[in-house]
């Protein structure tokens, strides 16, 4: 094979159940970061080298990890108009994958098909999902057994998230006039969405708090000090880059086969058609799936500021499916995964097909502090192990 020629599937696959994973904190990142940085077979070492993980996805299910849209990663377009614009594109751009994925190892069809997506991929998970319970027998004929959605510090209903105002307050991090600019700077941005005006509602919400995830100042940076919205313990995001400089190797890319494209060359590119999708909400997707009996788990980290348990929680309370009034008054109970220790993994509520568990001493990447209870948590959840 020329190795100008990308090679578009390089799978890390075993037998098993199989889990099609997003990682993303935003429109343009790679799925590369959950690979090397969470929960993939190898790490990156301070010498650019590989070491294996001991705790991995992949030691449990067969993980088909997806650079998407066009533009994250190593994925590419040689047409502008490819980039994806809207959830429509994104979710018509996965199925076709899949499709081809299920022709080129049809060992795979009819496994038990898992999506699972983080902080921004929980829309693009819920939309693929939606996608294939849409297209009915003709994704099943295709091998597509969908199974169950896993989403983690998921951004999926960002018009009801925006409650940073009351929990910044209670955290101790701003004062009550803070609070109330907080929450008319909220209302904004509402109004904004409720209008369809996505592009000005989105750079609104990054000019107040979004936009600290790159190390840049917003208002909330300004006021509490620091810019970790992944972990508010921390100063900083803190998320190894070790694997770009890995992956921008010219003898890494020509083993992986994907010839001369640079990686993460058009992520900004990719950022930039997406705007108008950033705050736009899989609500109606996510009632659906839960009417459609698709067991779903969410998780977040309680150390996390951007997607807080709380924030998690505020836009799963609205949920219209035929379980919300029940999830709505439902109690949570203390999650124990182990239960010979007496560590106290977090807390979980259940109500039918939905669970929402909060991983303690965790941030927004809940699997860089906490692999071994998050893994846990999922490999359970699937197996159908009792952890309500």
């Amino acid at each position: 094979m020329d190795e100008s020629s990308p090679l578009f599937v390089t799978p890390y696959i075993r037998s098993g159940k199989l889990l099609q994973a997003r990682e993303s904190s935003g429109p343009g990142a790679s799925c590369s970061v959950g690979i090397f940085n969470q929960h993939g077979p190898f790490k990156v070492d301070s010498n650019l080298g590989l070491q294996k993980r001991e705790v991995a996805l992949n030691k449990e299910f067969a993980v088909l990890y997806v650079d998407n849209p066009f533009g994250a990663g190593f994925s590419f377009t040689e047409n502008p108009l490819g980039y994806a614009k809207c959830q429509t594109d994104i979710a018509n751009n996965l199925y076709e994958m899949l499709s081809q994925f299920f022709q080129l190892f049809n060992e795979y069809k009819n496994t038990s098909l898992w999506i699972a997506g983080e902080s921004y991929g929980g829309k693009f998970a819920t939309t693929i999902a939606h996608k294939i319970h849409s297209m009915g027998n003709e994704a099943k004929e295709l091998g597509m057994n969908l199974t169950g959605i896993l989403i983690g510090s998921g951004f999926c209903d960002p018009r009801n998230m925006l409650n940073y105002d009351e929990m910044l307050f209670q955290m101790g991090y701003i004062d009550d006039a803070e609070r109330e600019y907080f929450k008319l700077e909220q209302a904004k941005i509402e109004k904004l969405i409720d209008n369809g005006s996505y592009a000005d509602a989105f750079h609104g919400f990054n000019e107040l708090i979004h936009k600290s995830i790159y190390g840049l100042e917003s208002h909330f940076s300004r006021t509490v000090g620091f810019k970790s919205l992944f972990d508010h313990t921390s100063m900083a995001n803190t998320n190894s880059k070790l694997y770009c400089d890995l992956l921008k190797q010219k003898s890494i890319c020509k083993e992986i086969h994907v010839g001369g494209i640079e990686f993460g060359k058009d992520k900004f590119q990719c950022q930039k058609n997406l705007i108008q999708d950033f705050l736009f909400s899989v609500k109606p997707l996510l009632e659906t799936l839960l009417d459609s009996d698709y067991p779903i788990l969410f998780w977040n980290g309680n150390l996390d500021i951007l997607i807080a348990p709380v924030i998690t929680e505020n836009y799963l309370k609205k949920l219209q499916w035929k379980g919300s009034s029940r999830y709505y008054s439902a109690g949570r109970k203390i999650l124990k995964l182990d239960e010979k220790s007496d560590y106290v993994d977090g807390y979980i509520r259940n109500v039918d097909n939905l669970t929402f568990a909060i991983i303690r001493n965790a941030g927004h990447l809940t699997f860089l502090d906490k692999p071994e209870t998050v893994i846990k948590l999922m490999t359970d959840f699937i197996n159908e192990k009792n952890i309500k």
